[in-house]
């Protein structure tokens, strides 16, 4: 009887021993969280929604924080309790903010998304930047023009940090500035872009500007062998302008061709030791005040075909402000081949003694087959 006994106890045993022991705590669950989307570009003042996907128990609640500050800031943007995050109005001192949720029942459990901020009114340009990697932003600027304006649209201004862009750059010449951009760099003693020349016509020049409502500032405009074109302006050119760039070392420094809507505005800009500093062909129109022409080994406006450049009109209204100076070896400031008159009212005129007839081509030296330049009201 007691051997049965022991064997029945033997028995209840090795059941129990295979089963769960229910004494043991469960093993921990996976206590994690996960934020999406992980990385996400967001416009300036806009909202988009970060979801935290908690694999354990979803209704246990996250709280957010935006660069560390729980519902974050003016600054880095807001988060509400959802996770709707509210991007700043201006990029702060980053454009990657962090973005962290946090389990309320354990505060070690969290984890972090990026919201790359971005300045739907601007895109970055640098040496230091990526073609591949950039986004355009402040922060993760491309490293071309070139490429910038493949990703550019009418309206952006396209800001170009000091350096050198040429084609040991990556730059492809020449460089064609998309409709509607303002293309602003940060000096013309900082930013430079140097085409391959090599060529007089559109395919050597540095930058083509042939759609409307373009701007380029602030650049040193030239070309390594001085044989090229620093800017070409063609076609329909309303609402352009060419303003307080440096251009020199090419043979046009400005060269504009096109009919009645080929009206640029050329201003405030140094045009110094290009053999031509602009020339104008075709019929177009460009206005051009306010440049220093200077030193230009053959003219400073060469004026062709039936273009008529406005450098000072014949009234009160409108003064060129341009001030010409003579080159020893320059041929005329200004050659007219055009049979139109010409007005060039309210400019000065150095090394010339103020007396510029001489060194201006028109309709006395042509024999009557130019019209007059007029360089002050009758």
């Amino acid at each position: 009887m007691r051997i049965l006994l022991i064997l029945l106890w033997l028995t209840l045993l090795f059941i129990a021993c295979g089963e769960d022991n229910p004494y043991e705590p469960d093993p921990e669950p996976d206590r994690s969280i996960h934020i999406v989307p992980h990385r996400s570009l967001i416009a300036l003042g806009d909202s988009l929604d970060f979801d935290a996907l908690n694999v354990y128990n979803a209704s246990i609640p996250a709280v957010w924080e935006v660069e560390g500050t729980q519902g974050g800031n003016q600054t880095y943007g807001t988060i509400d309790t959802d996770g709707l995050y509210t991007a700043p109005n201006q990029v702060p001192d980053r454009d990657s903010v962090s973005v962290v949720a946090t389990l309320t029942d354990d505060i070690s459990i969290k984890d972090t998304a990026w919201a790359v901020l971005v300045d739907p009114t601007r895109i970055y340009v640098d040496t230091s930047g990526s073609d591949s990697t950039g986004t355009g932003s402040k922060y993760s600027p491309y490293r071309t023009i070139t490429y910038t304006m493949t990703q550019a649209e009418s309206g952006q201004e396209v800001i170009v940090g000091p350096g050198i862009y040429d084609a040991a750059g990556l730059e492809i010449f020449p460089i064609e500035i998309t409709q509607g951009i303002t293309l602003t760099g940060a000096g013309y003693d900082s930013t430079f872009i140097i085409g391959s020349g090599g060529r007089q016509d559109r395919a050597g020049a540095v930058l083509t500007v042939e759609q409307p409502s373009i701007q380029v500032r602030d650049f040193c405009i030239k070309t390594d062998d001085s044989n090229g074109v620093g800017v070409w302006v063609e076609g329909d050119t309303r609402f352009c302008r060419i303003e307080g760039n440096l251009i020199t070392s090419n043979h046009y420094g400005i060269y504009v061709t096109g009919r009645g809507n080929t009206r640029p505005n050329i201003e405030d800009n140094i045009i110094k030791q290009d053999s031509i500093g602009i020339s104008t062909a075709d019929s177009c129109m460009p206005f051009i005040t306010g440049n220093l022409i200077d030193s230009c080994w053959v003219y400073g406006v060469q004026i062709a075909d039936f273009s008529a450049p406005d450098m000072g009109r014949n009234d009160s209204t409108f003064a060129g402000e341009n001030t010409f100076i003579y080159f020893n070896t320059s041929l005329y400031l200004i050659h007219n081949a055009s049979p139109d008159t010409i007005w060039a009212v309210g400019n000065t005129w150095e090394n010339v003694l103020n007396n510029p007839d001489q060194f201006i081509y028109d309709d006395e030296e042509s024999g009557g087959t130019s019209g007059p330049v007029i360089t002050e009201n009758p």
